[in-house]
């Protein structure tokens, strides 16, 4: 879970900067094993997805007791119980990064932005 680290914080991914690509995959394996994990070990926290508005860092995963609303006006992260921490530690030798494939791509339209680029340049040059 070579992301984890970064997503557990708004500071992660070089304030946000340096976002990989298909971070959101990653954290989508990440919860998914973690909580699979962690609720047969009887753990009362479960890991959730939060896209933070604003700047920095914006794929956070958090953690919240099962069933709690993360909507609600005065929420808090959870503190993260022992069958979690156990959780995260047998996740992360799992190898989970290798089930994500993220393949760049170019859009369609991709020589008229190039285009658009190019033409914009030399008219900062004037």
């Amino acid at each position: 879970m070579k992301y984890y680290e970064d997503m557990r914080t708004k500071w992660g991914f070089n304030d946000g900067v340096a976002t990989p690509w298909g971070v959101e995959l990653y954290r989508q394996v990440y919860i998914e094993a973690i909580n699979r994990v962690s609720k047969e070990l009887g753990s009362k926290v479960e890991a959730f997805p939060y896209d933070r508005p604003g700047m920095h860092n914006f794929c956070l995963l958090l953690y919240r007791k099962i069933g709690e609303d993360a909507d609600a006006k005065r929420w808090q992260e959870a503190a993260v119980d022992e069958p979690m921490e156990k959780a995260v530690l047998i996740c992360l030798g799992l190898g989970l990064d290798g089930l994500i494939q993220v393949e760049p791509k170019l859009p369609e339209d991709w020589k008229a932005q190039l285009e658009d680029l190019i033409v914009n340049a030399e008219k900062l040059e004037d």
